[in-house]
Order: C-alpha cells, then sequence, then structure tokens
C-alpha cells in the first residue's frame, strides 16, 4: 500500500497539521509523482496562496503536465507518496494551443453558454439573463464582444487563446492553470495576453499557475517560481525583486 494522504481542506476551520496553512489553495509536502516503476518527480513541495502567480519551467517531458494533473486532482494514481492538501472550489484550465480543436461548429459566445453548469437555464428565463450578462461581461474584459458570434476556426491565434480564457474566466475560478498559454502566440499576441494577465490578477484573490518556457515574459508578474531540475526535482521560491524587475537571469529552462 502506498503512504498517500489527500486533504481536502475548508479555510473556514482550523488545520492541525504541522505546517499547514488553512488559507491555501495548493499544498504539496514530499509528494512523489510516480506510474507505476517510473518516477517522475520526488520529494515534492510548495504551498500556493490566493494571489499568488506561479510559473512552473523545466525541460520537455520533466514532468510539468504531469505536476499540473496531480495537484488538480486529474491523476490520483500518480501520487506515490507524501500529502496532497487542495483548497480551491472552482479551477480553471486553459489548455495548450495545439489542443483545441478549431474545427469544432461553435462560435465564441456558443463554447462559453456551454461552460455553465446545469439544465435550468432551459426554462428559467432569469437565469439565461444572468448568463448572458456574464458571457458578456467576460467579452468585454478579455476584448471579444465584437467577434462574440465568430466560429472558433475564424479566430487568430491570439483572437483564440483569449476566447479560451474568456471559457476559463466565465465561471469565476479561484485557481487559473495555463498550460504554454503563450507558445503559439507573435509578439503582439503575447503582449496582449499579458497586459490581460495583469488585469485579470489585480484583485489579488485568483491563483495563477503556469507551465512556461518563457519565464522572462512573467516578471514583473510572476509571485512565485517552480523548476524542475534534471535530478527530477522540484525548487520553488518566491521572486525577489531583483527578478521581478528583470535582473536576474533565468536558470533551468529547456
Amino acid at each position: 500500500m502506498t503512504n498517500v494522504k489527500r486533504v481536502a481542506t475548508d479555510s473556514a476551520r482550523a488545520d492541525g497539521a504541522s505546517g499547514s496553512n488553512s488559507t491555501c489553495v495548493l499544498e504539496m509536502d514530499g509528494v512523489r509523482i510516480a506510474y507505476d516503476a517510473n518516477v517522475l518527480l520526488e520529494d515534492v513541495s510548495f504551498n500556493l496562496q490566493p494571489g499568488n502567480v506561479c510559473v512552473l519551467t523545466g525541460p520537455n517531458g520533466s514532468g510539468k503536465s504531469s505536476l499540473l494533473r496531480a495537484g488538480l486532482g486529474l491523476a490520483p494514481d500518480s501520487i506515490a507518496g507524501g500529502t496532497l492538501r487542495s483548497n480551491f472550489r472552482s479551477p480553471a484550465y486553459v489548455p495548450q494551443f495545439q489542443r483545441v480543436d478549431r474545427q469544432f461548429p461553435c462560435s465564441i459566445a456558443n463554447m462559453l453558454r456551454m461552460s455553465f453548469p446545469g439544465l435550468h437555464y432551459l426554462w428559467s428565463p432569469s437565469a439565461r439573463t444572468a448568463r448572458e450578462d456574464r458571457i458578456q461581461e467576460i467579452l468585454e474584459r478579455v476584448g471579444l464582444m465584437h467577434r462574440r458570434d465568430q466560429l472558433l476556426r475564424e479566430c487568430s491565434g491570439g483572437e483564440l487563446q483569449r476566447a479560451m480564457l474568456a471559457r476559463a474566466l466565465v465561471g469565476e475560478p479561484d485557481l487559473l492553470v495555463l498550460d504554454e498559454a503563450t507558445a503559439s502566440l507573435d509578439a503582439e499576441g503575447t503582449a496582449d495576453f499579458f497586459e490581460l494577465m495583469r488585469d485579470i490578477r489585480a484583485d489579488g484573490r485568483l491563483c495563477i499557475w503556469a507551465i512556461s518556457h518563457q519565464a522572462d515574459a512573467w516578471r514583473g508578474l510572476a509571485t512565485h517560481r517552480m523548476t524542475i531540475t534534471s535530478e527530477a526535482r522540484l525548487r520553488f521560491a518566491p521572486i525577489g525583486k531583483a527578478e521581478a524587475k528583470g535582473e536576474a537571469s533565468e536558470r533551468g529552462d529547456a
């Protein structure tokens, strides 16, 4: 039997575990991530709080996506030891650009409508009105209100990424996970994306956890950095003022 303890905490109750923080969004303590005999990461420890922006870097194939999936509870069997504590209630995920099916015959607005859970929108006029108001609010926020009826296959790379971000935000998440969100964007699209990210995190409540090979682009926005080393270990630390201003060199990227 594997020595695994998974605890879903509640911010309203006290947590008596040593070193734990009941306000954390996500915490790992000494976690091993493995598939059968293949150990991807050893002794993973970190604590993400509301308002944190954490960038995860590391070589291709080092286990970045596996770490995200384990943290979100999507691959519980991969946790082969240690403690995982989660306190998020509404996580949202923005996939890599190439994982989006652009040929699906759907408009941006309809994609957002499908993101609302439940069937009460079918018979409740007030619920439909609230849904449409929320969709309008989010599309205006990401700058796509004028493109709301545009099909996904008609979107540029930047428009599609903003549409996927809108879909993630429509449910008012407390944890936003980004998987190489800017990998397929040009310089202008990348600049627009990070300007939007600064606006999204302005109130300091949303926790953002992002895989990125473009760690430089997160300077001034990221509060913490995770780096997977060649020894299958995770370095986790707050970003100092010098690095946040771009005065420190990057290490450990592919």
